[in-house]
């Protein structure tokens, strides 16, 4: 069982060494982030619905898809390897000398001290992330200084957030409450700004609310790990100077004393993580960079609604589930992960798979109608979002096929991992060079993810089929649909295709009856799938709640 975390008088929570006793920490974990990610999104679209109906194609595709990739591919490269890192050792962390301990402090420190990177985004992006054939939008500069500016107060913050995947049984539910409500200011501001002063403010909106939110971070994080008995003694970025001071003097049995900075194992695994998703990084964000360079303004505006309105089941439900995951299967690091539990994870989302794929791309149009009105709903983003709901699937099991490859994988599978990436770029470009030829223009590019995401599924499933040789549960037939299960799901598509092109659904009465349709033969297609895979869930559950005992 786990070891419940402690409390001085102070009512401050002690550092405890992470243990491997029951699964409730990583419900509550999930719990946590997937509420975050419900109603911090389910907020932020409200306001940006009234957002979107004041700004223009222009400012959200300038901002969406340059300044947010300049943004989130500088952060990535700068502390995603350490957040594995610290992910994969903090089960050994409660074995840690002072020596050893003093060393990773530090090393938590590194992402801050590598921010002033993120610098060289200023005249990159300025160049780069601008369509070549359109001139650039008002506030552009202003704009893009303020997502810098973002960005170098999410680095400043990293050290506590990584403090809290250290103590994520304990500090979860305060980190998640700091991020949501960092999320719904970041809606509120820029809304503001917008409704201050109209359309020609749009981008400097989304600039402004970008940098509350990162000071939001800053602050919120701060608190929260206040809460450590210790973590005020520890380096942080509120105490610079300590970092200059000499070298920790490290001895090893059978090596002479050296002077370290930084934890050697902590950094080198770092590294080999950041080198492992590198390429990863390029191929998620590729598709961006190429619309950049190809489109309009106008045209990256309709692909970045898709995107968000697309992306926003994937940060609701798929994102929390990935986190947790891999926080799951890094703690079992010693004694291999639940492997039920990840037959069940993909039992899950190739059901989802259905849903998406055949139940809601008929509903597209209406939504976009509805929501943001014609001028929206004519542009590129109903057929970008249509084929955006094809690609969930590939997302949803990469995610978690790649956080069982990157909890327990070696160095040298990381490695190969690493090759394999650049296999994919090889096979993202043939199929955008498809799509061309075939005339898909934006759609092309989702397709390519599609065949990117497919390649790296097969090498994460190679893996894991390899790791888990003889587990039955993980047998491919064994989480994926019935050929039934498949049949009746695409007769309900057909049934709610037939209804979209047959009923006039911009009107309310149109709508009612449209969406009453799609209720119904959802609702049917879920109970011939509990009754087709009760035994196979009852199965998955009995298994999890053994080992949770």
């Amino acid at each position: 069982m786990s070891k419940a975390p402690t409390k001085t008088r102070e009512g401050k929570t002690t550092l405890q060494p992470p243990t491997s006793g029951t699964s409730s920490p990583l419900l509550r974990t999930t719990l946590s982030l997937v509420l975050l990610q419900l109603f911090s999104r389910l907020f932020s679209f409200s306001l940006n619905q009234l957002l979107l109906r004041s700004t223009t194609p222009e400012a959200l595709g300038v901002a969406t898809i340059g300044f947010d990739v300049a943004r989130d591919t500088g952060l990535f490269f700068i502390r995603e390897g350490l957040r594995g890192a610290v992910i994969r050792t903090r089960a050994a962390s409660g074995s840690f000398s002072a020596t050893n301990e003093q060393l990773v402090q530090q090393t938590l420190l590194l992402p801050a001290l590598l921010s002033p990177l993120l610098l060289l985004l200023y005249p990159l992006s300025a160049r780069v992330l601008t369509s070549p054939s359109s001139a650039r939008p008002p506030h552009f500069y202003p704009t893009l200084s303020l997502y810098v500016l973002s960005a170098l107060f999410e680095l400043w913050s990293e050290r506590d957030y990584l403090l809290t995947l250290r103590q994520w049984e304990t500090l979860t539910s305060k980190r998640v409450r700091v991020e949501g409500f960092a999320v719904g200011v970041k809606a509120l501001v820029t809304f503001a700004v917008v409704a201050s002063g109209g359309e020609r403010w749009a981008l400097l909106a989304f600039g402004v609310g970008q940098a509350a939110y990162g000071l939001i971070l800053l602050v919120g994080l701060r608190w929260s790990v206040q809460t450590i008995q210790g973590a005020s003694k520890t380096p942080s970025i509120w105490s610079l100077q300590k970092l200059v001071a000499p070298a920790t003097k490290f001895t090893n049995t059978q090596a002479p004393p050296t002077r370290r900075r930084f934890d050697p194992d902590l950094t080198s695994l770092g590294w080999a993580l950041t080198k492992q998703s590198f390429i990863k990084q390029i191929l998620t964000e590729a598709d961006k960079i190429a619309i950049s360079q190809l489109s309009t303004s106008r045209d990256q505006g309709g692909y970045a609604l898709a995107l968000n309105y697309g992306s926003l089941i994937a940060r609701i439900l798929f994102q929390p589930l990935e986190e947790s995951s891999r926080l799951y299967f890094s703690r079992q690091l010693s004694t291999r992960p639940s492997h039920t539990l990840l037959a069940s994870l993909l039992l899950l989302h190739t059901h989802l798979s259905l849903i998406f794929t055949l139940l809601v791309p008929p509903y597209i149009p209406a939504l976009l109608h509805h929501l943001l009105g014609q001028r929206w709903a004519a542009s590129s983003a109903t057929s970008i979002l249509q084929a955006y709901f094809f690609y969930l699937p590939f997302l949803a099991l990469n995610g978690i096929t790649e956080a069982y490859f990157q909890a327990i994988a070696s160095q040298a599978d990381l490695r190969k991992g690493s090759y394999w990436m650049g296999v994919c770029s090889i096979g993202f470009v043939a199929a955008v060079g498809v799509g061309a030829r075939m005339g898909w223009a934006e759609k092309g590019l989702i397709m390519a993810n599609c065949v990117n995401m497919a390649m790296r599924i097969g090498f994460s499933l190679r893996f894991i089929w390899r790791d888990a040789k003889g587990v039955a549960c993980l047998q491919l037939r064994n989480w994926t649909p019935r050929i039934s299960t498949v049949i009746v799901f695409a007769g309900a598509g057909s049934i709610v295709k037939w209804n979209a092109s047959t009923w006039d659904w911009k009107s309310l009465t149109g709508l009612v009856r449209h969406v009453g349709v799609g209720a119904l033969v959802g609702l049917g297609c879920l109970a011939f799938t509990f009754l087709m895979e009760r035994r196979r869930v009852a199965s998955l559950y009995q298994s999890i709640k053994a080992k949770s005992e």
